[in-house]
């Protein structure tokens, strides 16, 4: 089978990370009469099925990880064909961020380095300190008092 037929098969790769549960559809084409798949996450083996008959499947792909499906399919010829999906990224964990310091006593006309000691990380994305946006400019630091700098990041 050339590559382009196999890439029939690409199931859509979706390469920009998603945090939606995915829901592949694989319909055997016609002289189908059985057929395996199987699906890599993170490059590991994690599922491996063998379906004995033509019907159609729905791949629920609901976790955290990379992933890649693999069918071989078997003909009433008595030949076999393997696919090879494309790749899919479901990122499901939350970003996180670490102060240094969570309080900070700064004395009145001091500059305040906004991001100084801030690091925002995620297991997916990696470093994502660039994404951390603040309430800075809705604060008012010509005055003395608590104030409340809030830090957030989304992925």
């Amino acid at each position: 089978m050339s590559n382009e037929q196999m890439n029939y098969f690409s199931l859509y790769e979706q390469n920009t990370p998603t945090n939606e549960t995915l829901e592949i559809i694989f319909t055997p084409e016609e002289h189908t009469i059985k057929y395996d798949y199987t699906i890599l996450k993170d490059d590991i083996e994690w599922k491996s099925i063998k379906v004995n008959n033509s019907l159609p499947v729905t791949i629920f792909l609901d976790t955290t990880g990379n992933y890649q499906i693999e069918v071989t399919t078997y003909d009433d010829f008595g030949l076999s064909t393997t696919y090879n999906s494309g790749k899919y990224i479901i990122d499901k964990d939350k970003p996180y961020i670490i102060l240094n310091e969570k309080n900070i006593d700064m004395p009145l006309g001091s500059e305040l380095i906004i991001m100084g000691g801030v690091k925002a990380y995620d297991k997916q994305d990696g470093d994502l300190l660039n994404k951390v946006v603040t309430n800075y400019d809705e604060l008012d630091f010509t005055t003395t008092g608590i104030k409340n700098l809030t830090y957030t990041v989304v992925d």
